[in-house]
């Protein structure tokens, strides 16, 4: 089964690569400034950013390239939790591609869908803390294509919530950077 699953990893990262051939990512991401390493937890203003953990990587030749797409996806994801739509944008391809819950099965296009989530106003009360923490973190890299999976275990207050996610991630070839062009969570039964 795992080689089978291996296969399908590997035609989806050659369709990929065809249709990087015919359309170029075109998304240039800043430099970023507020890097967010995995165990470590950061300030930012008056909120604490959420605490993110992961597995430590495997030793293989792709261990630089495995390297980036990890710290890129702890500060995706430390975007996310901080509610900073600008730095989730600046990882993500214009033409980001999803598929998750809140999607209801749909594939979404682009990120608006995303950005209504980012300015829905906070709750009452004062802030609570939240830690994220990634378990089971897989990395896939081949050329200029590469995933990321894992489980994203989420605690906010004394609730625990699961989503297991897959982010793609694409080079840029004019500029060099790593951008996620799709995504997909699922929350576990």
């Amino acid at each position: 089964m795992l080689n089978q699953l291996n296969d399908e990893i590997d035609s989806f990262i050659s369709a990929c690569k065809e249709a990087k051939a015919t359309q170029d990512v075109g998304v240039k991401r800043k430099h970023q400034e507020d890097v967010v390493a995995a165990g470590t937890v950061a300030e930012q203003g008056e909120a604490r950013r959420p605490r993110l953990l992961g597995n430590s990587l495997p030793k293989t030749a792709n261990t630089d390239t495995h390297a980036v797409l990890v710290a890129q996806t702890h500060e995706l994801i430390a975007a996310i939790s901080a509610g900073d739509f600008n730095k989730y944008a600046s990882f993500c391809a214009a033409g980001l591609s999803c598929i998750e819950p809140e999607t209801s099965g749909q594939i979404i296009k682009g990120l608006k869908f995303h950005e209504h989530y980012f300015t829905l106003p906070a709750g009452d009360g004062p802030p609570v803390h939240k830690t994220t923490t990634l378990t089971d973190l897989q990395v896939r890299a081949s050329g200029d294509m590469g995933f990321v999976t894992y489980n994203r275990v989420t605690q906010t207050g004394s609730m625990t919530s699961v989503a297991q996610e897959t982010r793609i991630w694409e080079r840029s070839s004019s500029t060099g950077e790593w951008v996620q062009v799709h995504f997909h969570k699922s929350i576990p039964a």
